[in-house]
């Protein structure tokens, strides 16, 4: 099975190393991640998780593709942008 990373639907714009990048960055900060999802169906969150570290940082992830799904997970506010 490939890996999440190698999809053409993301690998055009991102790629492993960005993504170990930004949790490498985010752990430095003592961030967590945490994603939003619809046209991508988690592949965002998919591909992050490959990345070293990402156990420790990344905390989960949304996947709502209806406008009253996006409300009921993420309120009103964030849903009207999407």
């Amino acid at each position: 099975m490939e890996p999440a990373w190698k999809s053409p639907v993301l690998t055009d714009r991102l790629n492993l190393p960005d993504l170990e990048r930004a949790v490498a960055a985010a752990g430095r900060r003592n961030l967590t991640i945490v994603t939003a999802e619809s046209c991508t169906a988690g592949k965002l969150s998919a591909l992050l998780s490959e990345a070293p570290g990402a156990a420790e940082h990344l905390h989960g992830s949304f996947v709502t593709y209806t406008k009253a799904n996006k409300v009921e997970a993420l309120g009103p506010h964030q849903a009207c942008s999407a």
